[in-house]
């Protein structure tokens, strides 16, 4: 009916690696995720960290993969001998307070690699300029959200979905009705009152 339901800030991706604009859908909530690290984030991302300091990634719960599916300490590695091109390892972090996504993960259907979550760095929500990430979009409330999109407060109350985000379990829900999503990018904008709004094109 044309009414504002919720709002919220969120962090989107660096000037070199922008959020897409787009529509697509929204087709299910998965509670406390891993996250799988795209092939471009590790590269540009993870090596250089494996590089300086390997032992990080034992301490935030990070299991990585060579190509036959083997499990590889990082400190066991030469990664000075890794480059671009011949780093063919997959990186994996488990579910917990330290996951990139958070403890909320809704998926877009989308080629673009662009995922909407949480996230452990709350912190950056107060900075006035939020483009930290590598394309995808992090949301302040996510709990919110996930109540908002699961639409069965019987069921999916805030309070029991913050309840199974705290147990470290994945579970993924389907939407029964899928939402539609527009991802746009906006400098100009008018309120609800009429005052327009013009922002710097980060």
């Amino acid at each position: 009916n044309e009414k504002k339901i919720l709002q919220m800030p969120v962090i989107i991706g660096r000037n070199y690696r922008q959020t897409p604009v787009f529509s697509s859908k929204i087709d299910f909530v998965r509670f406390n995720p891993s996250w799988y690290v795209p092939h471009s984030i590790a590269v540009k991302d993870k090596l250089p960290l494996l590089r300086s300091d390997p032992s990080y990634f034992n301490t935030k719960g990070y299991h990585i993969y060579d190509e036959s599916g083997e499990a590889v300490n990082p400190e066991e590695v030469d990664w000075s001998d890794v480059d671009s091109s011949s780093f063919d390892y997959r990186i994996v972090q488990d579910p917990g307070s330290a996951n990139a996504l958070g403890k909320l993960f809704f998926h877009i259907n989308t080629p673009f690699d662009v995922f909407l979550h949480g996230t452990p760095d709350v912190d950056l929500f107060k900075k006035e300029k939020r483009s930290f990430s590598s394309g995808c979009i992090r949301v302040f409330d996510p709990v919110t959200l996930a109540f908002f999109l699961l639409n069965n407060p019987e069921k999916w109350s805030q309070k029991t979905i913050i309840q199974v985000t705290q147990n470290n379990q994945t579970q993924t829900l389907p939407l029964e009705y899928p939402v539609n999503i527009y991802v746009t990018y906006q400098t100009v904008w008018v309120d609800d009152q009429g005052q327009p709004y013009f922002v710097e094109d980060i």
